[in-house]
């Protein structure tokens, strides 16, 4: 089972592939400003390189408020095309239909980074400074 992480960033769209915990294979995209969903769409396709007919599983972190329970961004202010974008359509359009789509904004990502690197347990406040300022609890 092959897991794709997707970072969304206000510049750029960063892809990391795992398998069984290893790393297969990361790619980068080319830049991009003010992007919009096809732009996003063709920019994860492109970095991708022909390698996503075997994700089963994706994890796309974006900068921004998330609704989990309507799985789209309510605010983005680095990219406002993302305001209302259904992300498993982003995801389905972009790399295919997977079995399970995780949803994660900076901040979370963020933290979940630092535990796992770092190999913590118990809780963790995460506090982010970028465009705007976040906040994630683990």
């Amino acid at each position: 089972m092959i897991s794709l992480g997707i970072d969304v960033g206000g510049s750029s769209v960063k892809l990391a592939a795992s398998a069984n915990g290893q790393v297969l294979w990361t790619a980068h995209s080319e830049s991009y400003s003010r992007a919009t969903k096809e732009q996003l769409v063709d920019a994860i396709h492109c970095a991708a390189a022909g390698r996503t007919k075997n994700i089963s599983t994706v994890g796309i972190c974006v900068p921004g408020r998330l609704d989990r329970g309507r799985r789209m961004i309510v605010l983005s202010v680095n990219l406002p095309s993302l305001n209302g974008l259904r992300l498993d359509d982003l995801v389905a359009d972009s790399v295919g239909e997977v079995s399970h789509v995780e949803l994660l904004n900076d901040s979370t990502a963020s933290a979940y980074d630092i535990c796992v690197s770092h190999r913590l347990s118990g809780r963790l406040l995460s506090i982010t400074l970028g465009t705007g300022v976040g906040a994630s609890v683990l």
